[in-house]
């Protein structure tokens, strides 16, 4: 699993080590310092790895654990996906390294299922969309789309172009937008605004993910994803002014074309992190993930309520 010092990767790690069946589970990262695993049976190991380095990932890949066959599915979560993070260093990471690491997986001998996590944030928002968004729906691949968006796209059609591979099944999850203990997306850094600001006559529904389900998504897709995109909706859909009500703020409405520049103003007093510039239509329009593909063939159902207060 790459990602492992992440709170994402390190509560993952966590959960694959409580079922019965997980052999073992290495865990990658460029930091030198592993993550704090409870670890009581010596299931867990961790291998430090820069992915955008040839010889960490032929040493990594050459290990007796993957070369012997021990391991049998690599969840990638090395992926950056936060606007504030935008830049070359980024995109080589997203794009660079998740095709390096891809193309290793589908080299080495016994491994059985590449499964990246992605995220609803690829998908083009407009009016005219469904008011649940199958996994069908269009992709933003606007000329002038944000750039973490762009890599998220891109690093996806990366494995969608191997997903025929005849031995190793690739697994692509979208999550919703997801919230909890140090986590961060779209929606938390809305939330956590100190004043928070609204489209004037637009109140769409939002779809929010709890953290501890998309760990349970991410250990359903390794154990026994098949091949194949899936959505991975959340529990709780609420209209935003709502939401930003049930996180003890209140919402205040202005022209949907004044929420960059005053976005950026809140930014510039350390009011705010929020970038609504990375896909301001989803300030106006909904974001419904329809789950039924993730039910089906994962056994996935969303169960975690959300507390919002705790978000703010």
């Amino acid at each position: 699993m790459t990602g492992a010092t992440t709170s994402l990767g390190a509560r993952t790690v966590e959960f694959l080590l409580q079922q019965t069946d997980t052999r073992i589970v290495i865990g990658v990262a460029a930091e030198k310092q592993g993550p704090d695993i409870r670890d009581s049976d010596g299931r867990f190991e961790y291998r430090r790895a820069n992915l955008l380095r040839s010889r960490d990932l032929k040493n990594l890949f050459n290990g007796e654990e993957i070369s012997g066959g021990y391991v049998d599915t690599v969840v990638h979560l090395a992926y950056r996906h936060l606007p504030e993070t935008a830049g070359q260093g980024t995109h080589q990471l997203n794009i660079s390294g998740t095709n390096s690491l891809l193309s290793h997986s589908l080299e080495a001998r016994g491994i059985k299922r590449f499964v990246l996590r992605s995220s609803a944030m690829v998908y083009r928002i407009s009016p005219l969309n469904p008011s649940i968004l199958p996994e069908t729906c269009d992709l933003d691949m606007e000329p002038d789309t944000h750039p973490i968006i762009q890599d998220e796209v891109n690093a996806e059609m990366l494995c969608r172009m191997k997903m025929d591979h005849p031995e190793t099944e690739i697994v692509v999850l979208r999550p919703a937008y997801t919230v909890g203990k140090d986590t961060r997306s779209f929606i938390s850094a809305f939330l956590q605004s100190r004043v928070c600001l609204t489209a004037v006559g637009y109140n769409p529904l939002v779809n929010i993910l709890h953290h501890d389900d998309m760990v349970r998504a991410l250990c359903l897709a390794a154990h026994n994803g098949r091949k194949g995109v899936y959505n991975i909706p959340g529990s709780e859909t609420v209209p935003m002014n709502h939401m930003v009500r049930l996180a003890g703020r209140s919402p205040h409405a202005i022209p949907w074309r004044f929420l960059p520049a005053a976005y950026r103003g809140l930014r510039n007093l350390g009011l705010s992190t929020f970038q609504v510039e990375v896909s301001p239509e989803r300030m106006r329009y909904p974001c419904i993930l329809d789950g039924t593909r993730a039910a089906r063939a994962l056994g996935y159902e969303p169960q975690q309520r959300v507390d919002f207060s705790s978000l703010a």
